[in-house]
């Protein structure tokens, strides 16, 4: 991920990551950019572990951040907003979109409601109903960060460190054809890994 970033984060730019956990992520990209803000639930994972100095850690739960407006020019989340309520997503994005500038961009990673649940449910259940709380499809997401303020969204799909962006509609209309077609090849389709990484939303909204 420190290489799909590195093509991504403008150098010297103020990186925000959202969910950072022991802030590993966080301190690769920091050597490339003027500044970063780590964000979590909590200090305790990362410890003792002291940050770089131009890492800024901030305690928040998701639905707002002590940023201020305007400082963030790329935000970035991996697995982090399928463990929101349903009810805090919109929020959420509406504080990325509060503290990006004009033309940042909120690069996320979440999995794909198609291809899941991806929690625990996943053996006994169409729907994630464990600790996941809401999984998307890319058009739902899609709507929800238009309406937080997000101008334009790009579709990513990655192998390795290649990224290539493909229209949202194209998308749609993929996973649109797929959810049509009949359980059993829906479902053996569905169980090809390459399909299942290829339809796991990686999505960058524009402010």
């Amino acid at each position: 991920m420190a290489g799909v970033l590195a093509r991504l984060v403008p150098a010297g730019s103020v990186y925000m990551e959202v969910g950072a956990g022991d802030c590993a992520l966080t301190r690769l990209v920091a050597a490339r950019v003027s500044r970063a803000i780590a964000i979590d639930v909590s200090e305790l994972v990362v410890g003792a572990n002291a940050l770089p100095e131009n890492v800024d850690f901030v305690i928040s739960d998701g639905r707002r951040f002590d940023v201020v407006d305007g400082s963030v020019d790329f935000a970035f989340s991996n697995q982090l907003l399928e463990h929101l309520h349903p009810d805090d997503v919109g929020l959420h994005l509406a504080e990325v979109w509060r503290v990006l500038r004009p033309g940042g961009r909120y690069f996320i990673i979440t999995p794909n409601a198609l291809t899941g649940p991806h929690d625990i449910s996943r053996g006994f259940d169409a729907t994630a109903t464990g600790l996941h709380l809401k999984e998307f499809r890319n058009g739902e997401l899609a709507a929800a960060c238009r309406d937080a303020g997000f101008r334009r969204v790009e579709i990513l799909v990655m192998r390795g460190t290649r990224i290539l962006r493909i229209p949202l509609w194209l998308m749609q209309l993929i996973e649109g054809l797929i959810s049509r077609l009949p359980r059993a090849p829906r479902a053996w389709l569905l169980g090809r890994r390459s399909m299942r990484n290829g339809l796991g939303i990686k999505l960058v909204a524009i402010r």
